[in-house]
């Protein structure tokens, strides 16, 4: 788990995380009990005092090779920008 709040940092945690135990994690995705897995990245809509009509972003590729090579699903949640008015 990234304690990081930045998506892009968040994406770089994952990646690290993800070659550092890649063998265990190998490991662990055999055993019959495991049904799925998946990553969730959460994320706040980036809100600059205007309204955002569009928010990209995407996913590295090294990430999505990692986390198919594995069978890892990866999910957003992006949430809503808070206003204070």
């Amino acid at each position: 788990m990234s304690e990081r709040d930045n998506l892009w940092e968040q994406l770089e945690d994952a990646i690290q995380f993800l070659n550092k135990h890649r063998g265990d994690l190998e490991r662990i995705l055999k055993l019959p009990t495991i049904e799925s897995c998946y990553l969730d990245f959460g994320y706040d809509c980036r809100l600059d005092g205007s309204t955002v009509v569009v928010q990209r972003d995407y996913l590295p590729v090294e990430l999505l090779r990692l986390c198919s090579s594995l069978g890892i699903g990866i999910g957003l949640s992006l949430f809503p920008a808070l206003r204070v008015d």
